[in-house]
């Protein structure tokens, strides 16, 4: 399979199938539920920029803890020079 672009790894998902893997992640974010859906709304809707760098996206599982999806390059940068990276997911 190819990289595909963040912003296209987004439109790939339903918001409604993330929910059951933030909240075993995290059994606090029901009640962030509202503004995640917010974010993920607000990304989905955004223009990506054109861009050659990679974000990388992983599976992190360690030993003892839930798995967790861990996004790196992404620091310090405006969300549409994000979504226009290339994920590395699968």
């Amino acid at each position: 399979m190819t990289d595909m672009k963040v912003f296209e790894l987004f439109n790939k998902i339903e918001f409604v199938s993330i929910i059951p893997k933030l909240v075993k992640f995290d059994h606090n974010s029901k009640q962030c539920l509202d503004a995640y859906k917010k974010a993920y709304d607000i990304l989905r809707g955004m223009t990506p920029q054109d861009t050659e760098e990679t974000m990388p996206v992983e599976w992190m599982k360690p030993l003892g803890q839930a798995p967790y999806i861990k996004v790196k390059n992404c620091e310090g940068d405006f969300w549409e020079k994000n979504l226009g990276g290339d994920s590395d997911a699968k």
